[in-house]
């Protein structure tokens, strides 16, 4: 992959994630405070976006495998633009609900066809620079997260609609520095080939859907694990935000490294083992944070925040791994549109169930929890030998894995 690239790629994915992060923080005071709207019209709404929008983009992503990746990421950019555009204009509940799933469609076309990109420009190394873009999004998000956040200390609807405006410019940027990239042929389909093959690929769609039980750890850090430090917790309230910064501090330093050993099918399925239990850990951790002192359950927090972490790297090292080294290569894009819905599911579904399992259950959810990422991981390297990875069969003990 030439270094031109990279870097437009990079830069890309940085402005892109950027305004995720503004999106992240910002996106539901402004829909309140600055559109009037409900807050039970504003949940449904995104749920209802969310969800239309996961096979939106399987669809997407399959014209991008036929007519060129590119060009198509650009239309999905600029789309995406114009509905926050409309979002703006956007008062009342129905006009909120279609600008939100046309953004959502074109959000989830968009993500998968970058990954595809990834996957053609980068060859052999596609693993590693997918685990360089994953540091660079962290980064991104956080940058994004902070900039809501002195929108939110403002608290003006003019800075609100200021907002997404620049969340609009921020995806006709990322999709101009993507199309100024070196072309990327479009693909033929072979003799055969069925229409909407990789929903039919029930062997990658297991692996995927195990893969997004796993995804639920994003909304434990992201979602879940403010609240419980606040509510739950004699820890310090300010806690919360120097945990997230460790968590993306850990990813940033540490992503490249950890995917070395996931460049091939084998080891990405290894590497999900190892997450599952380092998941499994952090969350009997989180939930024993819950039952002891201050000074002990903030230092078990912090603990349990890096060994959730360590999981995080694992588990998105063997994501690259798998969903790449198991798509053909006719249908990049459509299949990495297909593994995206496990995450699709975990953000539309995951602030419901882990609210109801952890945050009620206590110590008893999250040891549920932890036993759900281990059974999942243990089960993968089995699935991706069924999908075609060749894995090898001898296990290994979790006190290895868990270093």
């Amino acid at each position: 992959m030439r270094r031109r690239d990279m870097t437009l790629v990079s830069a890309s994915a940085f402005v892109d994630t950027f305004g995720d992060g503004m999106w992240m923080v910002g996106a539901g005071l402004f829909f309140v405070r600055a559109q009037g709207l409900p807050v039970t019209e504003v949940g449904i709404g995104l749920t209802i976006a969310g969800l239309i929008g996961l096979p939106a983009g399987i669809a997407l992503a399959r014209v991008a495998d036929r007519r060129g990746p590119r060009g198509t990421y650009l239309a999905l950019t600029l789309t995406q633009a114009a509905a926050f555009v409309a979002l703006v204009a956007s008062r009342t509940f129905v006009p909120f609900v279609v600008a939100s799933a046309v953004a959502a469609s074109a959000n989830q076309g968009a993500q998968a066809i970058r990954s595809g990109i990834v996957r053609t420009m980068g060859g052999a190394d596609a693993v590693r620079f997918r685990a360089r873009l994953h540091a660079v999004m962290n980064v991104g998000i956080s940058g994004g997260a902070a900039v809501a956040g002195l929108v939110i200390a403002a608290n003006t609807r003019s800075a609100y609609v200021a907002l997404m405006l620049a969340d609009a410019g921020t995806f006709a940027v990322a999709g101009l520095l993507l199309r100024a990239a070196s072309p990327v042929p479009a693909v033929v389909s072979p003799p055969g080939a069925r229409r909407l093959g990789a929903l039919r690929d029930s062997r990658y769609v297991a692996v995927a859907a195990a893969d997004g039980l796993l995804d639920f750890e994003f909304i434990v850090s992201g979602f879940l694990l403010p609240l419980w430090v606040v509510l739950h917790t004699h820890a310090p309230r300010w806690l919360a935000s120097p945990l997230l910064l460790l968590n993306t501090a850990i990813v940033v330093l540490f992503q490249v490294r950890f995917s070395n050993a996931a460049t091939e099918p084998t080891g990405a399925a290894r590497s999900y083992r190892r997450a599952g239990f380092a998941l499994a850990a952090a969350a009997v951790m989180f939930g024993v944070s819950g039952r002891i002192p201050a000074v002990a359950a903030a230092a078990l927090l912090v603990a349990a925040m890096a060994v959730h972490s360590l999981g995080e790297l694992m588990h998105a090292s063997g994501a690259f791994g798998l969903s790449y080294g198991l798509a053909p290569e006719h249908a990049v894009s459509e299949y990495q549109a297909v593994w995206s819905l496990g995450m699709g599911l975990a953000r539309a579904l995951g602030p419901a169930v882990l609210t109801f399992v952890c945050l009620r259950g206590g110590l008893v959810g999250w040891v549920a929890l932890g036993l759900a990422f281990a059974v999942t991981g243990t089960a993968m390297p089995r699935l991706a030998r069924r999908a075609g990875a060749p894995v090898a069969e001898q296990a290994e003990p979790p006190t290895v894995q868990l270093v």
